[in-house]
């Protein structure tokens, strides 16, 4: 440890010794950031090499951005260009390093968010994350911690009255950006796959950070030497997701909040992970635009949840999957295994460039709910399908299942 910080003081002594020598660099402290000026990027890249080496070092990643570190060195090469013969980069490296290990700091990030819309819920729990319908008692709670009338008037300002994610994070503001983003990633991806199930199927999803989301941007034209504006059709508009108190009790029998949990965690079993990457595929489906592609993004969901270690028969494996976990009788599992046969012919007919059926909006629906009920069976019975050290071991069952149904 301590000769690789040895060797990042003589790179940051290295870089030092270029700005300093450099007729054109100028290095100033303004309001407690350091500048480094007049020479446009010439050392950005490795001024970047070097911050995030001391922060992989350190082991601060889950806290700290690299933008946060970088200014720590800045200082420590202004310090080093304002004192040359007195100062060395070792102790200051190691007084940074030591605040760097104490930082601790707490906040609470408030995320915007479209296409939802809380009815009769004020709030639901994700783990971690909670979604807020932000009335004006719980604006009015976070106003009454605030010292000053003016950022009690900033936040006002800022947290208008739609729906907010809300979470704690232990890190600078950069990193907690970062780490609140990450953590409602997954929430947003549960919310995308759930809404057809909660909503009418034909309805478009359009959950996101407010701001992020891109449907129907009006496009400026010049018509008759006047300026106009052009905006999509009203008829494709895109559609809130209605979060009541009948919508979270479908959410709750859906397993939802199961997989809210496993989102949550640091550690996941291999079935957490097999359920989390399946419901993502199953949100990418509901992106995608073209029929084509929202079947390819459910299949691989489909795949995900039913892995197999065999080398080929893909679709027979997994069409098989699915028909012993979805099939009440022979009959209904026949149909469901034929069914997703079909549907990997078309694939692969697409996949290849082959000339195949037309994949329609019916096979999409069909296959949505598919993926939906393998995994609310899969989270309802978790415990047939996974060991005691946490391996998921639904491929063993399934064989199984299938030796027992030939004998």
């Amino acid at each position: 440890m301590q000769r690789s910080k040895e060797n990042l003081a003589r790179w940051i002594e290295s870089l030092t010794k270029k700005i300093f020598e450099d007729p054109q660099a100028s290095l100033s402290n303004l309001d407690g950031t350091v500048y480094l000026t007049g020479v446009g990027d010439k050392y950005i890249p490795e001024l970047r090499r070097l911050s995030d080496a001391v922060l992989e070092e350190g082991g601060w990643t889950e806290k700290l951005s690299g933008d946060y570190v970088e200014q720590g060195v800045l200082r420590i090469v202004l310090e080093i260009v304002d004192r040359p013969t007195s100062v060395k980069a070792l102790p200051l490296l190691e007084q940074l390093s030591e605040s760097l290990d104490f930082y601790d700091e707490r906040r609470t990030v408030y995320l915007a968010l479209s296409g939802v819309e809380m009815t009769d819920v004020d709030e639901l729990h994700f783990g971690e994350v909670v979604l807020k319908k932000m009335t004006e008692a719980q604006k009015a709670q976070v106003v009454g911690n605030l010292v000053s009338k003016e950022d009690q008037e900033k936040f006002l300002e800022r947290v208008r009255t739609v729906p907010f994610a809300e979470m704690a994070v232990s890190a600078e503001p950069i990193k907690a950006w970062e780490i609140a983003v990450d953590r409602l990633r997954d929430v947003l991806d549960l919310l995308r796959y759930l809404m057809p199930f909660l909503s009418n199927e034909n309805l478009a999803p359009d959950i996101s950070l407010l701001g992020q989301n891109r449907s129907s941007p009006p496009l400026v034209a010049v018509h008759s030497r006047k300026v106009e504006d052009l905006f999509g059709s009203f008829r494709e508009l895109p559609t809130s997701l209605e979060i009541s108190k009948e919508a979270v009790s479908k959410m709750e029998d859906a397993g939802f909040f199961e997989a809210a949990r496993f989102a949550g965690k640091e550690e996941k079993t291999q079935l957490e992970r097999k359920v989390l990457r399946g419901i993502q595929w199953a949100s990418d489906s509901q992106g995608q635009r073209e029929h084509d592609n929202k079947m390819l993004s459910l299949i691989i969901a489909l795949e995900c949840l039913l892995p197999s270690a065999r080398s080929s028969g893909t679709s027979s494996w997994t069409s098989e999957g699915a028909a012993l976990l979805l099939g009440q009788d022979l009959k209904s599992r026949k149909s469901v295994r034929n069914r997703i046969l079909g549907l990997y012919k078309k694939r692969n007919n697409i996949v290849h460039g082959g000339e195949s059926e037309r994949i329609t909006y019916e096979d999409v629906i069909w296959l949505r709910k598919t993926v939906h009920d393998l995994i609310r069976i899969i989270i309802k019975r978790r415990s047939e399908f996974e060991s005691s050290d946490g391996n998921y071991t639904i491929a063993i069952w399934l064989e199984d299942r299938k030796l027992a149904d030939e004998a």
